[in-house]
C-alpha cells in the first residue's frame, strides 16, 4: 500500500502520552489541544496517546439498542459509558489498548477525512506488519482487520478545519468486553489483539513510540515532546 504525500507545509507536532487515564479526562485534554490548533493552525498539531480505563463509547451514529446489557451491569463491572462526538458507532476502550488522537489542522494541510484515516491506518499497519501480523484496511467496515478479527478501530471528526479522535489498537485488551455490545454495529464482527499473534510481549510504551514515529513520517511533521 503506497501513500502519496501531498501536503508541503511544515507543521510542528507535540506528542503527549498520558499513560493510563480515564477516558473522560483524556477527552478534556483533547478539547484543550483542539482549541489551540483552531486558534493557530499554521503553527501546531497534537498527537495524544493513552491507555484508557474501561469504557464503552457511543459515537454519533451509535444505537443504544446495540448495548446487550444494562447500564447497571456495566457499572457493576466498573465500565463507564461515554457519548463522544466522533463518527462511528459503539466501541470499547480499556486497559491493554492504545488510543491515538490526531488533533491536526487538516484544512491548513489540505487533507480530507479519508486521507487522514488512510495515513493513520497505514502507519499502524506498517508497525503491525513489522511484528509479522498481516492486517488490511476495510473501507466498508472501517478498521484494521487480521484473520482473527478487528484489531484496530477508527473514528474521527473534523470541526473548524481541525481533526479530533483517531484510532484504538488492541495490544493486550480484555476481548470479553466486546460481548457486552454489538461492536461498531456489526453483529458478526470478531475482535482480536496484537498479543494473540506475537510470542514475545511488547509494551505499551514500545509500540506507542513506533506508531507515533510512523505517523510523523506519514504526515511530514516535526515532532516535539514536551
Amino acid at each position: 500500500m503506497k501513500i502519496t504525500k501531498t501536503n508541503q507545509v511544515e507543521v510542528h507536532c507535540i506528542w503527549q502520552d498520558l499513560g493510563r487515564i480515564r477516558f473522560e479526562e483524556a477527552n478534556l485534554l483533547q478539547e484543550t489541544a483542539w482549541k489551540a490548533v483552531v486558534k493557530h493552525p499554521e503553527r501546531r498539531a497534537f498527537i495524544i496517546t493513552f491507555e484508557p480505563d474501561p469504557v464503552i463509547t457511543f459515537g454519533r451514529h451509535a444505537n443504544f439498542s446495540d448495548l446487550l446489557v444494562t447500564p447497571q451491569k456495566l457499572s457493576a463491572a466498573s465500565i463507564d459509558i461515554q457519548r463522544v462526538d466522533r463518527g462511528g458507532n459503539m466501541t470499547y476502550h480499556g486497559p491493554g489498548q492504545l488510543v491515538i488522537y490526531l488533533i491536526f489542522p487538516v484544512l491548513y494541510l489540505k487533507l480530507g477525512t479519508r486521507e487522514l484515516i488512510k495515513r493513520l491506518s497505514f502507519s499502524i499497519q506498517k508497525v503491525l506488519r513489522s511484528f509479522g501480523v498481516d492486517v488490511f484496511y476495510d473501507d466498508k467496515r472501517p478498521g484494521l482487520w487480521a484473520d482473527k478479527g478487528k484489531i484496530c478501530a477508527f473514528g474521527m471528526r473534523i470541526q473548524n478545519g481541525v481533526s479530533k479522535h483517531g484510532g484504538a489498537l488492541n495490544i493486550k485488551t480484555d476481548l470479553s468486553a466486546y460481548s457486552l455490545f454489538i461492536p461498531c454495529g456489526l453483529q458478526e464482527a470478531k475482535t482480536t489483539s496484537l498479543h494473540e499473534y506475537i510470542k514475545t510481549p511488547i509494551s505499551y510504551k514500545e509500540i506507542t513510540s513506533l506508531i507515533v514515529k510512523e505517523i510523523i513520517e506519514q504526515f511530514q511533521m516535526i515532532l516535539e515532546v514536551p
